[in-house]
């Protein structure tokens, strides 16, 4: 009876020490997860060359000089709720050495209004190869619904007459 006793105590010293193992076996399918933080929300998009005046696109040097115009663009939240961190990463191939952008509310090509006043996001200002990367504090909440682009434009205005790439947003958690 004593050996017994101390054989299911092993046994059981041993199912226990099998159970929390992390690792799966070989050919078996794991099913605890790993705990961790989950994925923080963000807003992303990639931004390509706007051509403005199609009709004399063949006679517009401004619209040519943007076909190289590249970036992206990732929107998270911010150190309080109150405030949003973009950082935009930005390539041009047009001579202007600095550059005005925002985010936008809607998808590229309509007219709509800044999350911020445009004079809230700072000028990107070119290096001599053409790109820059600028991260942003802004001071609005990260929004969790809704679309969104950010766009680039040669001059403070924001007119789309001086827009030079766009991007729709695209959330993800």
């Amino acid at each position: 009876m004593k050996y017994v006793s101390v054989l299911v105590t092993i046994l059981a010293a041993i199912s226990v020490a099998a159970c929390s193992g992390n690792a799966a076996p070989s050919g078996s399918i794991a099913t605890a997860q790993s705990v961790g933080a989950p994925p923080e929300p963000r807003w992303t998009g990639n931004m390509r060359a706007t051509v403005i005046d199609k009709i004399n696109e063949a006679d517009t040097t401004s619209s040519q000089k943007n076909y190289g115009s590249r970036g992206s663009l990732t929107w998270t939240h911010g150190a309080t709720p109150d405030l949003s961190n973009a950082t935009i990463d930005f390539t041009y191939s047009g001579t202007e050495r600095e550059l005005t952008w925002g985010i936008f509310f809607g998808p590229c090509g309509n007219a709509s209004l800044p999350v911020v006043s445009l004079s809230v996001f700072p000028e990107l200002e070119m290096s001599s190869g053409g790109h820059t990367q600028v991260v942003a504090a802004l001071p609005t909440e990260l929004p969790l619904t809704g679309a969104f682009h950010v766009e680039v434009f040669r001059d403070r205005t924001g007119d789309p007459e001086t827009s030079v790439a766009c991007g729709n947003l695209k959330f993800s958690r």
